[in-house]
């Protein structure tokens, strides 16, 4: 770690490595500084926030580490209850230890002492992660939380840190999948081997070409990083999703979610944001409609402008249409590959939205390049859903659509309906390139049961093609 300053007003960053946060705490300490300080590693970032040099909260966006689910783990908080809460502190971006102490689901003296027990376990395993970038931003309005003062001097945090540590403790293994390449060193690695796929060596690029290229990517990155940076695992829903959820909560209905991919996706973030064994995570949109039927979350949801997108007429009738056939003829291949149909509907619907995404941020800035769009178009995607996915903490099963080097039976359900989507090429492929890996997921001859089911499907009630300009 560079040598600090002993009095700041600006926004520092840097990179912290192992052993280095005590040296990075003590100066904030005798600075008397106030501010957050952020420690960002791939996907998930964990903050401190400090007044006067002492730490007064803590938060993290590794699953098992955020608040909600650290006090229903120990007992404090009931499940329900919590996630409830929880949910409405992410619609509302408001905190969630303002919520619980406000509605009296816990006390306020609860509350502190098992933050302050969170605080030793988040800066355990920051203490042996190899490296960690950081940034400690001296104008972020750090508050005390309802009197919620930790009271921890560094000194104490590092020692409470050091017994967990020597107790077992460990950091997360790093995925290299997580990195998302929107800033420094790996935007330049990705923009470089975007060029290198997209144009060829017979192709001169002058060098006021390759600038505007070079900003057009930085845009398109540029729009998802902030969404990602300030979202949950949360997306924003289309204007005629939101109003038909509207229109369902004024009617004293469940909201739709079959052909509803972002409001199923956002009902699937609620429903994993507590890491419990009495919460399992939903198995099929009926679950996921029972587990989310609160009318409040849902009136959170599409009341407000914070959750709502622009209109993209095209786009906006697309994907739910894609969702909706994806998810019946995947259904329909299910059984012969021993899977509930239900599972692969739910799937299917939640594949298409970081494609959705990315094509929505394509249309806001667009993209010449036919065949940069498409690199675009082939890469971003699966990174987006995985991050977002794993910020979220969505079952393996349903993360791995996007990481397909490991194939699983719902991938393989969606691989062989996707062939009868007629913009297949837009949406992504669940399993590798070769098929050679569905045989290690069921027989060949269940493999031709399963395509034939979806043939069948499609020739019953194939609907009018949908296509992508």
């Amino acid at each position: 770690m560079e040598q600090l300053p002993r009095y700041t007003r600006a926004v520092i960053r840097g990179k912290l490595h192992r052993l280095h946060l005590g040296d990075l705490l003590q100066w904030l300490q005798m600075g008397g500084l106030t501010g957050r300080l952020s420690l960002r590693r791939q996907a998930y970032e964990r903050r401190l926030d400090f007044i006067d040099g002492r730490v007064v909260f803590v938060s993290s966006q590794v699953p098992g580490e955020q608040i909600a689910t650290w006090l229903v783990n120990e007992g404090a908080i009931p499940s329900a209850q919590a996630r409830r809460a929880l949910a409405i502190s992410l619609l509302r971006r408001e905190l969630f230890s303002d919520i619980v102490v406000r509605s009296g689901a816990i006390e306020a003296a609860v509350l502190r002492k098992a933050v302050t027990r969170l605080a030793g376990t988040i800066t355990a395993r920051i203490l042996v992660a190899r490296e960690l970038d950081f940034t400690f931003d001296p104008s972020f309005p750090v508050r005390d939380l309802l009197g919620l003062d930790l009271g921890l001097e560094p000194n104490r945090l590092l020692l409470e840190a050091a017994r967990l540590h020597d107790e077992g403790e460990e950091e997360l293994e790093p995925s290299p999948e997580l990195e998302l390449p929107f800033v420094g060193e790996a935007f330049e690695s990705f923009f470089w081997e975007l060029l290198r796929t997209t144009i060829s060596s017979e192709m001169a690029v002058s060098g006021e070409e390759l600038a505007r290229l070079r900003t057009l990517v930085r845009d398109v990155l540029a729009t998802l990083a902030n969404w990602l940076s300030t979202s949950p695992g949360l997306v924003p829903l289309p204007p005629n999703q939101a109003t038909d959820v509207a229109l369902a909560l004024g009617e004293h209905t469940s909201p739709p979610l079959v052909g509803h991919p972002h409001v199923a996706w956002n009902a699937m973030v609620v429903a994993c944001s507590i890491r419990c064994d009495d919460l399992a995570p939903p198995r099929s949109l009926a679950e996921l409609n029972e587990i989310c039927s609160d009318g409040e979350i849902w009136a959170e949801m599409v009341c407000g402008e914070a959750w709502h997108r622009p209109h993209s007429k095209r786009l906006d009738d697309l994907t739910p249409r894609v969702a909706a056939e994806w998810a019946r003829l995947g259904a329909a291949a299910a059984p012969e590959i021993g899977l509930d149909a239900e599972a692969v509907e739910l799937a299917a619907h939640l594949l298409v939205v970081p494609t959705d995404l990315v094509l929505w941020v394509l249309s806001t800035v667009p993209v010449p390049q036919t065949e940069l769009r498409r690199a675009l178009l082939r890469s971003l995607p699966r990174r987006l859903g995985l991050a977002l996915g794993t910020r979220a903490d969505f079952p393996l099963a349903i993360r791995s659509l996007f990481s397909p080097q490991v194939p699983t039976p719902v991938g393989a359900c969606l691989h062989l309906a996707r062939t009868y989507l007629s913009s297949a090429a837009v949406w992504p492929d669940p399993v590798p390139a070769d098929e050679g890996c569905l045989l290690e997921l069921a027989s060949a001859s269940d493999l031709v049961r399963a395509a034939s089911r979806i043939k069948e499907e499609f020739e019953r009630t194939s609907e009018s093609p949908v296509a992508v300009g």
